[in-house]
């Protein structure tokens, strides 16, 4: 109750996602009852920001695409990084931009705001900690009720989802990185599924298909999927995660995909942010020329991008690139630019517009 601020005074929350989602049970369905709350819902996602405001909730969970989508219409509103900058470094209005941006959002009652589902771009975290909105990190799966670590709001780790629940044993496989976990509320396993349900399980363990690493204080980090792993032309394996959330830091990208299967080095395909399309192209392509020389060495060299392709249409739920909480697709996506890979890969130019 403690963690979750259960017990605070006319407590509010906001419906959105799926309702069988279990991100939706644990932190809106289930928080209320035992809060005795309010629960709030969004009629669509035209009047997201207006109902959003009118609830005002207490408690607010979002996946990373929609604290981007925020910030995204705060700059706009504002004038831009710069201008928001200049006004955080006036001492006497510094404090009032901040409660106006929470004001504007309708979170300026939030005590819990948490994102999931998804990785959060680290520099999106830090961007929200200039404006004092602390944003808790989350990791699970419906499979053990979404519970196995939560960032603490007095040791935001940013990199890592947080520690590790005091009820979840978790431990790392050694060949694969695989994350398993090991709790009283585990699934038992899928309905009249048994082959899943072996699959499933390892010795008892819960195998969650995310990759990670638990650091010493006991923080976890997701470093990537276990089957979203490909394998070059060349023989290497790649995980595309790390490099995904190194290319999300910037501002000019939407949405990003790394592929590779059967090419001799990743590329990867983007979809542009509104402050991205409104760059002139040859100014657009200089920054993504930047952001893949500097995010390249972070990798080994069989990892290294050849190419940025930028993509005309969006990903959305609606063309089904997307989940209902805003994920991307990857085989949809994977299958639906396949036949291109090869002609892509032969073009002399690192960046390439669809």
């Amino acid at each position: 109750r403690k963690i979750a601020h259960l017990d605070t005074p006319n407590a509010r929350f906001i419906s959105y996602l799926p309702l069988c989602h279990i991100a939706e049970r644990n932190i809106v369905e289930f928080a209320s009852i035992a809060a005795g709350g309010t629960i709030y819902f969004v009629e669509n996602l035209l009047t997201f920001k207006e109902n959003l405001h009118r609830a005002n909730p207490t408690h607010f969970l979002a996946v990373p695409r929609i604290w981007s989508k925020f910030q995204e219409g705060i700059l706009e509103k504002i004038g831009g990084q710069k201008k928001l900058d200049l006004l955080l470094r006036v001492p006497i209005l510094k404090q009032i931009i901040k409660n106006k941006i929470k004001k504007g959002l309708g979170l300026d009652k939030a005590i819990l705001m948490l994102t999931g589902a998804a990785p959060m771009p680290p520099a999106l975290l830090k961007w929200y900690q200039k404006i004092d909105f602390f944003i808790q990190e989350a990791y699970g799966m419906t499979e053990n009720i979404g519970l196995n670590s939560l960032m603490p709001r007095d040791e935001i780790r940013i990199g890592t989802v947080g520690k590790i629940h005091e009820n979840c044993q978790t431990r790392i496989d050694p060949e694969t990185k695989e994350i398993q976990m090991k709790a009283d509320y585990n699934s038992w396993g899928y309905y009249k599924e048994e082959q899943l349900t072996q699959e499933l399980f390892v010795d008892g363990w819960l195998k969650t298909g995310d990759m990670g690493e638990i650091d010493s204080n006991g923080f976890l980090s997701i470093i990537g999927r276990v089957k979203d792993n490909f394998k070059t032309s060349k023989g290497h394996y790649v995980s595309p995660a790390p490099i995904e959330n190194n290319l999300s830091i910037d501002s000019h990208i939407e949405q990003c995909c790394v592929v590779g299967i059967n090419l001799p080095q990743p590329i990867a395909l983007i979809v542009l942010s509104l402050e991205g399309k409104k760059l002139e192209p040859s100014t657009l392509i200089k920054n993504l020329e930047d952001l893949m020389e500097n995010t390249n060495p972070h990798f080994k060299k069989y990892e290294h991008l050849s190419k940025m392709i930028v993509l005309k249409e969006d990903w959305t739920i609606e063309n089904n690139c997307l989940t209902p909480t805003l994920k991307i697709k990857r085989p949809i996506i994977e299958q639906k630019y396949l036949a291109l890979f090869e002609t892509w890969n032969k073009q002399t130019e690192s960046i390439i517009f669809e």
